[in-house]
């Protein structure tokens, strides 16, 4: 088994963009010329490639450089579907990440319509924290030689989160670029251009498996279709529009009252839930039982860590685990403690 390092916690967006018509399209009969080849050849190559110059020109705007945030990652394409994610270094940065992806999402539908495609493409995005909740899955180093391996591992991820996203994207379409709740409260949080790009509310609805099948928020924020006709244009305007003040309360209580998978996202240098670092310590207990060498690369220069170096940051969280849970311990005697006495005057 590839060896993984002890995980410090890190949040992941994850955005999905796919393609719409495109079976209609491919079925046409052209004699098996394959005549939608090149459409998707190019959507491949040409909108991975246009997600930089629009990052880095939205940057730009606030008085950035692209230096200053992680470049977007591509994780995998899903046949008409291309999936990328980004490690969210400050919370402010998400907006930034999400704007790009919309624009360039808005610039390749300009670009289909001008040709007279019959495809449009949708987008839907959420976030994940790790390890905690979810994980990275270390892939096999098939065809790879040992230092190319080193060089550069690959992962595949996992989690609750994930079968939300995948869920959510089936509610997706070019006017709907749909988000998690997650995803959803960070943006109305912060520093979401709201009147450019407003979020929507769509009522709460199923998603199979998730949740119980307990009506899972169903918010999106609108891409400005130039395509729009009067009729969407009419439910849209009629659809309900929060204010991010009152649509932030909403995914809070959301999530407080629904309790895991669901997490209150949390960024660097920002404070844990209490219950979080005895539970990443159980975790990072279970790789290790998993990989005793417990040391790995996560694709990151500055977070290499030697197995001896893995080992101690294991034992410290370990340590700082059961000293919760000895408090604990400690809390619940005291507390039985107190019933005696109350029962004795009895």
């Amino acid at each position: 088994m590839k060896s993984i390092m002890a995980q410090e916690p890190e949040i992941r967006l994850f955005l999905s963009v796919d393609v719409t018509g495109s079976t209609a399209y491919k079925q046409q009969s052209h004699n098996n010329t394959q005549h939608w080849l090149e459409a998707f050849i190019r959507f491949y190559e040409e909108f991975s490639e246009s997600l930089e110059p629009f990052l880095s020109d939205l940057l730009k705007e606030q008085g950035l450089a692209l230096t200053d945030c992680q470049p977007f990652e591509f994780w995998k394409g899903l046949g008409d579907e291309l999936l990328f994610y980004v490690v969210l270094a400050k919370r402010a940065h998400t907006s930034h990440y999400m704007m790009a992806f919309r624009d360039a999402v808005i610039s390749y539908n300009g670009m289909l319509q001008r040709k007279k495609l019959p495809l449009r493409l949708k987008a839907t995005a959420w976030l994940a924290g790790f390890p905690v909740g979810n994980a990275r899955i270390p892939l096999p180093n098939i065809g790879l030689s040992d230092q190319q391996a080193a060089a550069k591992p690959q992962f595949d991820f996992i989690g609750p989160q994930f079968d939300i996203g995948f869920r959510l994207t089936k509610l997706s379409d070019r006017r709907k670029f749909v988000l998690s709740v997650e995803l959803a409260l960070v943006l109305v949080g912060g520093n979401w251009e709201g009147a450019k790009a407003p979020v929507f509310f769509e009522g709460a609805t199923p998603l199979k498996g998730v949740l119980d099948d307990k009506p899972y928020p169903v918010f999106w924020i609108d891409m400005g279709d130039e395509e729009k006709n009067y009729i969407e244009n009419l439910i849209v305007d009629n659809m309900h529009h929060p204010s991010q003040k009152d649509a932030k309360k909403f995914c809070e209580k959301f999530i407080e009252m629904t309790g895991p998978p669901l997490i209150k996202p949390f960024f660097p240098g920002e404070p844990r839930p209490d219950w979080y670092d005895a539970k990443l310590a159980e975790i990072n207990e279970r790789w290790l039982a998993l990989d005793p060498r417990h040391a790995g690369d996560s694709g990151d220069e500055k977070s290499k860590i030697s197995p001896k170096q893995a080992k101690k940051q294991f034992n410290d969280l370990k340590a700082q685990s059961s000293t919760v849970k000895l408090k604990k311990s400690a809390y619940k005697s005291k507390a039985r403690g107190k019933g005696k006495k109350a029962g004795s005057k009895k």
